[in-house]
C-alpha cells in the first residue's frame, strides 16, 4: 500500500547514534522511498551524527524544537526511539509507528514498552540492526489505533478533589 507523504524520526532529548547511523544508510531511504513516502524529517537530538540524503527522498534535520507536535501531526509514519512520551503521543495522534528500541541501554525498560505495543498491535517494534528489513515488511493495515483516552476517571477524581457534589440522577 503506498503512503505517500513524510517519515518523521524523533530521538527526544537523548543521544541515539546507531538509529542516526541507520537513517542515514542509502537502503533504509530507499525502503523508506518504495513504500511511497517522500520526506524525512529528523530530530537529531544529541547525536553528532546529522543523516544525510541518499536516496530519491528529501531529507531535512534538526535538533531539537519545544514542540514535536506539528512534525508528528503532519507525518504518515514516526520512526521513534522507545521513549514513553514520544512514544504515546505519537499513537494519541493516531500515527502509524515504527519503535526503535536502544539495545546499547542496561536495565532497559524502553524493550519492554516497545514489546508490549508490537504485542498489543498498536506499533512495530525494532533495533537499530533490524530497522531495514521492518520498514521492507511494513504494513500500516496490520496496526491497530490506539483507543481514544477515557478521561471520566480523571475527570470524576477532580471533581471530588474539588468538593463539587455530582447531581444524584433521578429514577
Amino acid at each position: 500500500k503506498n503512503m505517500a507523504g513524510t517519515v518523521f524520526a524523533t530521538v527526544g532529548t537523548t543521544k541515539f547514534t546507531a538509529l542516526m547511523e541507520a537513517l542515514d544508510k542509502e537502503e533504509l531511504q530507499a525502503a523508506l522511498s518504495a513504500k511511497g513516502f517522500k520526506r524525512l524529517v529528523i530530530q537529531t537530538g544529541k547525536s553528532t551524527i546529522v543523516p544525510q540524503k541518499r536516496s530519491s527522498m528529501e531529507v531535512s534535520t534538526y535538533q531539537f524544537k519545544p514542540d514535536l507536535k506539528d512534525d508528528m501531526l503532519a507525518a504518515k509514519l514516526i520512526i521513534s526511539h522507545a521513549g514513553a512520551g514520544s512514544v504515546m503521543e505519537a499513537l494519541r495522534n493516531r500515527k502509524k509507528l515504527i519503535v526503535v528500541v536502544n539495545d546499547k541501554l542496561m536495565h532497559n525498560h524502553q524493550a519492554e514498552l516497545a514489546e508490549a505495543m508490537s504485542e498489543a498491535g498498536y506499533a512495530c517494534s525494532s533495533s537499530p540492526s533490524t530497522l531495514l528489513e521492518v520498514i521492507q515488511g511494513f504494513d500500516s493495515q496490520k496496526l491497530t489505533p490506539l483507543p481514544p483516552l477515557d478521561l471520566q476517571p480523571f475527570a470524576k477524581t477532580v471533581t471530588e478533589l474539588m468538593g463539587v457534589k455530582e447531581e444524584k440522577k433521578r429514577e
